[in-house]
């Protein structure tokens, strides 16, 4: 299996417009409750990326991971201050179930947290669903600790 972990190509509107996808299925594959995206939607927040990204502002990271030519995993986070520090947060990862179980995560996870240091980040912040056990236990594994605690009340229906 010859995987190759790489920044993406902010000059690759195609690449991006993966990426972005990949990182929209990391939430669609965690809550039943998610609604995609439109294509149009998808369109400027493909556009909102590769802007940042040539920013050269370093505000974000997205990282995915190729198997030939193929995008099978991404990470996406963002620096910026929490709690009055500078931190990075983990906005997605996701990993193409057919190579799940392979460390592909842990690896972009370990990657992400040097760009944060190399940065001057103080910690890493990330959010994760309540029934996902597999990413909690991920995480407890890399060293993380639970932070705060995010409440949700339905209201509707």
């Amino acid at each position: 299996m010859a995987l190759s972990f790489r920044e993406i190509d902010a000059n690759n509107f195609d690449e991006v417009y993966r990426f972005n996808l990949l990182h929209e299925f990391s939430f669609r594959d965690s809550s039943a409750d998610y609604v995609a995206d439109s294509e149009e939607e998808r369109q400027k927040n493909t556009r909102r990326i590769i802007e940042r990204l040539l920013s050269g502002d370093q505000k974000y990271y997205c990282l995915a991971v190729f198997h030939d030519d193929e995008m099978i995993a991404s990470l996406f986070q963002d620096r910026y201050e929490i709690d009055k520090q500078a931190a990075c947060h983990i906005h997605g990862l996701w990993v193409h179930p057919e190579f799940r179980g392979k460390g592909i995560a842990s690896k972009l996870k370990r990657m992400g947290e040097l760009w944060a240091k190399n940065l001057g980040c103080n910690f890493m912040d990330t959010n994760v669903r309540v029934a996902n056990q597999t990413i909690i236990t991920l995480n407890q594994k890399l060293g993380y600790t639970v932070a705060r605690f995010n409440f949700r009340k339905k209201i509707s229906g």
